[in-house]
């Protein structure tokens, strides 16, 4: 009985060994799959039969058992493939995948993925790996502002889902955001102010724009401005245009006019934005979105002008505050001259976007309802208020947003205190809107005492000038010009019935037949506080593209760029190591489509293995955790690359020897005690 226990203890090693070596076949078999996990059989002693001894009760055992099969998880090497779908993960993590049909979830470390015919990324089974999708919209942005969110590395949205390209086309972006971080060149100002205005010095360039230039590409001539930057930007459809934004310096000395707050420590510019005049089809004839058609209505002289500003830079060159103004919804011109003229009441403070940037309504498609960049009331049709605090919601994704590098953090303006009320967007009322919106300077009667300090100096016939030994208050005699008719007027422009402007600062008296006797005069003087601040009492945010004004030259850093684009063609796709699967297209545009989720388990050696190398959960595995790749516990993510099988042959060639001795020896066991069988029968014989 003894010997026959001996042999099924040696057959339980044969079994044992030969399940081994089936362990050990399949991971050799398995050296070149990809993703392939290894394994590894432990044995376990069998049970143990008591027998009596002479110092007592002893055990003997009755030979071995599969004690347990582990799963060796540690990374396989990565191999560069020319695929773009192909990934590995570089660390821990799986990657899930789910049949079409039903939402039984897989999990792999196999990323060899293609593109099936319904665009979906699926594995060699045809289950579609999953992600997160990415908001288009929110990569779009170009902004320099920037969205901080504290998503453990997650940049899609929503559910995981079903990574699919609905479309291998990368359908057009109208653009909605402008950056142009430009340097303006501060040395020799005054040859700097091309275009001078003395009633609104920082709209000369505004009032000077001509669409009717016999050269149409030219409404303004190259000697009227210091600067100029054109940048091609897209409509809804995908056409392009090109938008100008056009610089001019701003400085007290030039034909007379007059800046106020002017400050030897700052300095100013004017600027206008444009669109090709061809391009404007904007109609303010209408607020009603659902209009059938329009038709354009802007004056063909000023067609292409889209809004106008002001920029302020501190002693050292860097931008300070800003302003834009935009038309009104109503139009922005005064009919009642011939040609129509710009009117600067009709112009207001551009409204703001969620980000802080100032927003102009090009409306290249003439769409009713969209030439304003201000938001309407609901019932158009009975003429209900333009929301002056709100962007247009009737042209959304069609407005663009001006970065020059200055973000208001409040989206809302600043106004000196001396404006009235009711005189900027965001008042309790509208109905007083003025011109002091966007001029600087106003036409005020004042006290000038001293019109007796005029002499007489005709020898026959009456010429009254005023005296240079003892001038009038508000004049003073210009001495140093060696001129007996140069005079100052350093408190702004004086009554034309007595002086005429020389056009350099200076003035010349009119010759009168009888003293004057007037104690009054008309005058143009600055408001009382400057009308083109933005961003005040810590309301902005200087950022790094922000413009510059410093010695040198005219040049644009770094960074200029818009966010449309036209249509395009998938070229090819490509995974970051953030799992982020990005695909480029023939229009030169990358979009970030999905990021791959991964997913990790509590006992992974607790996964079932289903073949085709895959892994699903069980219950003594736990539920997986999901992330991003690069966060937590996860690996990174590798595009063109595959993990290998871990299986190592040198291992499994030592394993395969000591195994095949293994079984060899249980067999030799089986003999030997079939030897010993053999002689306990002979001896019955």
């Amino acid at each position: 009985m003894s010997l026959t226990a001996s042999m099924w203890t040696s057959v339980s090693g044969l079994l044992a060994h030969g399940e081994k070596m089936n362990v050990i076949g399949n991971n050799i078999s398995n050296v070149n799959t990809v993703g392939f996990k290894s394994q590894r059989m432990d044995f376990q002693d069998f049970v143990y039969q008591y027998m009596g001894t002479a110092s007592g009760m002893g055990q003997v055992g009755r030979g071995t058992s599969i004690g347990i099969i582990m799963n060796d998880f540690d990374q396989g090497s990565l191999e560069t493939t020319t695929s773009d779908t192909d990934v590995a993960i570089a660390g821990s993590g799986f990657f899930g995948v789910m049949p079409k049909t039903n939402k039984t979830m897989y999990y792999t470390r196999a990323g060899n993925f293609t593109f099936d015919a319904d665009g979906f990324l699926v594995d060699p089974h045809g289950y579609v790996l999953q992600g997160w999708k990415i908001d288009r919209e929110m990569q779009n942005s170009t902004s320099s502002a920037l969205i901080n969110r504290d998503t453990g590395g997650i940049v899609g949205t929503g559910l995981v889902t079903d990574v699919r390209l609905d479309t291998f086309t990368c359908p057009p972006r109208h653009t909605t955001s402008l950056t142009l971080p430009i340097n303006l060149k501060m040395d020799n100002a005054i040859s700097q102010d091309k275009s001078v205005n003395v009633d609104d010095p920082f709209f000369s360039l505004l009032k000077r724009w001509d669409a009717t230039n016999p050269d149409t590409t030219k409404p303004l001539g190259d000697a009227t401005y210091a600067y100029q930057t054109t940048i091609e930007v897209y409509d809804e459809g995908g056409r392009s245009h090109k938008l100008t934004v056009y610089f001019d310096r701003v400085v007290n000395e030039v034909g007379g006019q007059v800046v106020d707050n002017n400050s030897p420590n700052e300095s100013y510019w004017e600027y206008i934005i444009t669109m090709d005049p061809e391009d404007d089809l904007r109609d303010f004839s209408t607020l009603d979105p659902n209009a059938i058609s329009t038709t354009p209505n802007v004056p063909v002289n000023l067609r292409g002008l889209l809004g106008a500003g002001t920029i302020t830079f501190d002693s050292t060159g860097m931008m300070k505050d800003m302003s834009l103004f935009v038309p009104d919804a109503g139009g922005f011109w005064d009919s009642g001259t011939t040609p129509p003229s710009v009117d600067l009441s009709k112009f207001v403070s551009a409204p703001v976007n969620e980000n802080g940037y100032p927003l102009i309504a090009p409306n290249f498609s003439g769409a009713p309802g969209q030439a304003a960049a201000y938001g309407y009331g609901n019932n158009t049709a009975s003429g209900a208020p333009v929301i002056y605090d709100q962007p247009n919601q009737y042209a959304g994704g069609r407005l663009i947003a001006l970065d020059f590098g200055l973000r208001n953090k409040t989206n809302t303006w600043s106004f000196p205190a001396g404006m009235p009320a009711t005189g900027h967007p965001g008042a309790a009322s509208m109905a007083t809107r003025t011109a002091q919106d966007i001029r600087t300077t106003v036409t005020q009667t004042v006290n000038i005492p001293g019109w007796d300090n005029w002499i007489n100096t005709g020898p026959s016939t009456p010429q009254w000038e005023p005296d240079t030994a003892n001038p009038p208050a508000g004049v003073t005699y210009n001495a140093a010009s060696g001129l007996t008719d140069s005079w100052l007027a350093p408190v702004g422009s004086l009554d034309p019935a007595y002086w005429t402007d020389n056009g350099d600062g200076s003035w010349t008296p009119i010759l009168q037949g009888a003293a004057p006797t007037a104690n009054t005069t008309t005058v143009i003087v600055p408001a009382a506080n400057k009308q083109w601040t933005f961003g005040l009492d810590g309301k902005s945010e200087l950022l790094p593209t922000a413009m510059t004004c410093l010695d040198g030259a005219y040049f644009e850093h770094p960074g200029k760029r818009q966010d449309g684009y036209t249509y395009g063609d998938l070229r090819y796709v490509n995974v970051n190591t953030e799992g982020i699967l990005s695909a480029s297209y023939s229009n030169g545009v990358t979009l970030q489509l999905f990021q791959l989720t991964l997913y990790e388990f509590p006992s992974k050696q607790n996964l079932r293995r289903e073949g085709g190398n895959l892994f699903t959960e069980t219950r003594e595995s736990g539920i997986p955790s999901s992330g991003a790749a690069g966060t937590g516990v996860f690996g990174t993510t590798q595009g063109r690359s595959l993990e290998q099988s871990n299986a190592d042959l040198a291992r499994e060639f030592v394993n395969m020897i000591t195994t095949q001795r293994g079984f060899q020896a249980n067999s030799k066991s089986i003999t030997t005690v079939d030897t010993m069988l053999d002689t306990v029968i002979q001896m019955k014989r």
